[in-house]
């Protein structure tokens, strides 16, 4: 019963976190950007506003 219920649990919190491409940090959905039909998450307000000023910098990392 656990074992069900903890494997559900650490599949969907997998799901909703991301690699910042500014900084490398696990990012939330909680900040995003979308560019060129792609969504870019951040871990903070600084890193998303910095991807925006040149994001194919970022993109080829």
């Amino acid at each position: 019963m656990f074992k069900s219920f903890f494997s559900k649990f650490k599949k969907d919190s997998i799901k909703k976190f991301s690699k910042d491409p500014v900084c490398g940090m696990r990012a939330g959905d909680e900040i995003s950007s979308v560019y060129k039909g792609q969504t870019y998450a951040f871990c903070s307000g600084y890193c998303k506003e910095e991807f925006e000023k040149n994001p194919e910098a970022y993109i080829a990392k």
